[in-house]
């Protein structure tokens, strides 16, 4: 599977560029391209893929393009309206000149899935205690612990570089233990949640 990634992640560059895309050279999976003497961007990841101009009818002929190049594969189907759902993410254009970035709904899936509930009086006014430099307890986490602490990092990551840059000193600190978690790491990350459980929508 890593090996199809990267595949499809070559083609799509070569194809891009093929028809007068320039890489950006900071971030490889964005490229611009000017059209009617205005930026056209496409940013993608694996097979998702926005598409943004000042024209309506370039991201049109855009579609056009990539079925007739993908359509093989499969055909590429598109969403045109002022509301995006992408990588989590949902972005709101519906403010002329702004873009609202919105990840509630992916907070409330991280929520769901944590093992540990919270209900209404649960309450957390900053991502991380008192604690959150101390080692406190180092006895590790058991097996199926330890993968629900790696993959809330994980995703808490995700988040924190999109739309929830309050959290990221946080799960920086949390990441540099995801190796051996302990039980001091676990309640960290259960603060953490109990934060986003707090500050949701």
């Amino acid at each position: 599977m890593l090996v199809a990634s990267l595949l499809f992640y070559k083609k799509i560059r070569a194809d891009l560029k093929g028809v007068g895309f320039n890489f950006n050279p900071y971030n490889p999976c964005v490229a611009n391209h000017d059209v009617y003497e205005k930026q056209q961007t496409i940013r993608f990841h694996v097979d998702d893929l926005l598409s943004s101009h000042a024209m309506p009818k370039v991201n049109d002929e855009f579609l056009v393009w990539l079925n007739e190049t993908y359509r093989s594969y499969k055909e590429c189907i598109s969403t045109c309206d002022n509301v995006h759902v992408y990588l989590g993410m949902t972005l709101d254009f519906s403010k002329k000149g702004k873009l609202k970035i919105c990840m509630d709904d992916y907070v409330k899936r991280m929520l769901d899935e944590f093992p540990v509930k919270f209900g209404e009086s649960d309450h957390q006014e900053t991502p991380a205690g008192n604690t959150l430099l101390d080692f406190g307890n180092r006895q590790k986490l058991d097996t199926a612990r330890q993968e629900v602490f790696h993959s809330f990092v994980a995703k808490g990551l995700f988040l924190s570089k999109r739309a929830r840059l309050n959290i990221l000193h946080t799960i920086l600190i949390l990441a540099s233990q995801v190796r051996e978690p302990n039980e001091s790491d676990w309640k960290k990350i259960v603060c953490l949640m109990r934060y986003l459980h707090s500050t949701q929508g």
